[in-house]
């Protein structure tokens, strides 16, 4: 029987990216949170967004300061009978989620720099676990029903964080007053760990819990007395007698023999009283014992208690070309393109109870490509508009899926929006947004471990003017994922072999909060 690894398989691939395509995050500021489309940004905040957009900035040295809290929750049902809770969930939590950005503009040169956490930036804790997780730990109460079990325990528990930060800088040149280009790269470093565990199996038989390997050793206890009931006969030298004859004999009674073959019955062994003798029976109840004996040991090794304690690392460079086109004051387009950022990560493994991340062992989890572009329409003094597209080259990244990637990443991502800013009386802002996320993953290919599901985000928020060169600014993104996502499919059991039309539906909620400060400094 193989131990419950599946776990890992979360360990291994579980998302905590909160804005952006399958490993990016592009909610890197608190102008973001309260617009989400700052792709033709022309403020400090364009040191990430739109950085050939800063050559249409005054000349200065300018700062920003932001931090986002975000909050998220996931919740897998799945149909599989035997399970005790048929709902698991789970929660990501990022509470310090900085973005920090700094610009010197001078004629016709403007250079930048900024720290951001380009992925992920959270922890992901599953205090229960997923179905597949339990899934097999359940399947002890259809395997040992026979031997009267009728329950399981177990505690299963999971935490796990992702952290990308970026560190990047570049230079802008204004070309004229309408165009301007970007050249820059990021610097990323990407830290994975990975804490959980799976213990304490056991099954309720007869009202008394054990562990699941008992159950079959009392069984083959009861066969081994089975085989020890006979060895008298045999000790008496009358093993090689069918037991008709030792009837007929007086050397057993018809009860005793009836009492034998219920026995034998019992384990699904056949009993002839003509052909079978007490070597026979004797050598049958052994090789029943011994078979249950071989069960529980491997019981024993698929459900003994399981420990992960892990981390990876991995770091890349990510070059950044940009290209800004402002056509007058009201009309300004961003242009944005990120390369493919390799990343090969190293485990570095303290416990590795699973047995699949021997430590120093490589694997690749790429950020991958993406392609950025905005508008904004200055359409009067009071009232901006402002829109975005971005694309996702997911098919050209290796997620570590192998042969197997174009059956996980099904499209190349897609975000699309629009927002609007109004200015009341020079100094307040009032602004709102909408983003539309379609996930670069195969729906089919969705589990409880690792799933992708579209997006409806609404955002507001606001800019207070606090002086001449402070700047104010809050926002929240409430983001809905597409619902009635599911699957059915054939699960495999260890113990129970295919069991078919197992049906999981996925489910997730996310909160983000952001506040931050820019500064004009002389």
């Amino acid at each position: 029987m193989k131990t419950v690894k599946l776990m890992v398989a979360l360990l291994m691939t579980v998302s905590l990216v909160f804005a952006g395509g399958t490993m990016n995050n592009t909610n890197q500021s608190a102008e973001y949170a309260r617009t989400l489309n700052r792709t033709a940004s022309t403020g400090v905040d364009a040191a990430y967004s739109n950085p050939a957009g800063l050559g249409m900035m005054p000349d200065g040295f300018y700062l920003s300061l932001s931090n986002q809290s975000i909050f998220q929750t996931r919740t897998v049902t799945n149909s599989h009978a035997y399970l005790n809770t048929k709902e698991f969930g789970g929660e990501t939590t990022a509470p310090l989620f900085p973005n920090f950005y700094a610009v010197w503009k001078s004629g016709k040169i403007a250079v930048s720099a900024g720290f951001e956490p380009i992925g992920g930036g959270g922890s992901a804790e599953f205090s229960d676990g997923l179905p597949s997780f339990e899934m097999p730990v359940s399947d002890l109460k259809a395997a040992l029903a026979q031997t009267g079990v009728s329950d399981y325990r177990a505690q299963i528990s999971f935490t796990g964080s992702s952290l990308y930060l970026g560190g990047q800088a570049g230079i802008t040149y204004s070309i004229n007053e309408m165009i301007s280009v970007y050249a820059g790269a990021r610097y990323v470093t990407g830290t994975n760990t990975y804490e959980g565990y799976l213990k304490g199996v056991e099954v309720n038989a007869g009202g008394n819990w054990v562990i699941p390997g008992d159950v079959l050793r009392g069984v083959a206890g009861q066969a081994a007395a089975g085989g020890a009931g006979v060895q008298p006969l045999i000790d008496a030298g009358v093993g090689s007698m069918s037991f008709a004859m030792l009837i007929a004999g007086g050397v057993v009674t018809q009860t005793q023999v009836d009492q034998i073959a219920a026995g034998l019955q019992a384990f699904g062994q056949p009993f002839d009283p003509n052909t079978s003798t007490p070597v026979i029976v004797k050598g049958t109840f052994d090789a029943v014992a011994d078979g249950y004996t071989a069960q529980a040991s491997q019981l024993d090794a698929g459900f003994k208690d399981m420990e992960v304690d892990a981390k990876q690392t991995a770091s890349g460079i990510t070059p950044i070309i940009g290209l800004n086109l402002n056509f007058n004051d009201k009309v300004n387009i961003g242009l944005r393109y990120e390369m493919l950022t390799e990343l090969e990560f190293t485990n570095e493994t303290t416990v590795d109870g699973s047995g699949m991340f021997p430590d120093g062992v490589k694997s690749r989890s790429d950020i991958p490509a993406m392609l950025m572009a905005g508008a904004s329409f200055q359409a009067t003094p009071e009232l901006k508009l402002e829109g975005s597209f971005h694309y996702y080259f997911d098919k050209d990244a290796d997620y570590g899926y192998g042969d197997k990637h174009d059956e996980y990443i099904e499209n190349n991502a897609i975000e699309y929006g629009l927002a609007a800013e109004y200015l009341f009386g020079g100094k307040f802002i009032v602004s709102a947004g909408y983003l539309r996320a379609e996930t670069a993953r195969n729906y089919s290919r969705n589990s409880d471990m690792s799933y992708g599901l579209g997006s409806h985000s609404l955002a507001g928020g606001f800019g207070y003017k606090l002086s001449d060169g402070i700047m104010l600014n809050a926002g929240y993104i409430k983001t809905l994922y597409d619902t009635d996502v599911e699957k059915t499919y054939t699960y495999v059991s260890p113990l129970l072999g295919q069991v078919p039309n197992v049906k999981e539906t996925y489910e997730k909620t996310s909160d983000l909060i952001a506040i931050g400060l820019s500064f004009k400094l002389k």
